[in-house]
């Protein structure tokens, strides 16, 4: 599927419809298509490969987790959505140091680079 050639409707029907159990977690529907659309499905539409669609809540629930968000990551999002129209500068701070934290652990070989 070409996505010049798609419309944004098609590709969030196409992301919704997806068989796979992730979509379910973090509640990705098709009757959000005709309703607002949750900081998780917006997020999730920007994804195009599935693995990265299958990998990146994840990793998105371990920097919610970072910035000490409580609740799912259905709670999380909006949260996190909040801060950031109020301080995107508390924001930048707080990914750059998980980023760097992150750099760190790898410089300790806890984690291998691609992880």
């Amino acid at each position: 599927m070409n996505s010049l050639e798609t419309s944004p409707t098609t590709r969030l029907r196409y992301i919704c419809d997806s068989e796979s159990e992730d979509f379910k977690d973090i509640g990705v529907s098709t009757s959000s298509i005709h309703g607002t659309l949750t900081p998780i499905e917006k997020f999730m539409f920007g994804i195009k490969s599935p693995e990265t669609r299958r990998q990146y809540p994840k990793l998105l629930l371990k920097f919610f987790d970072f910035l000490n968000l409580r609740g799912t990551l259905e709670q999380k999002a909006p949260q996190f959505q909040n801060v950031a129209n109020r301080n995107l500068d508390f924001i930048e701070n707080e990914l750059t140091k998980f980023v760097i934290l992150h750099y760190e652990r790898i410089y300790r070989k806890e984690i291998a680079a691609g992880t």
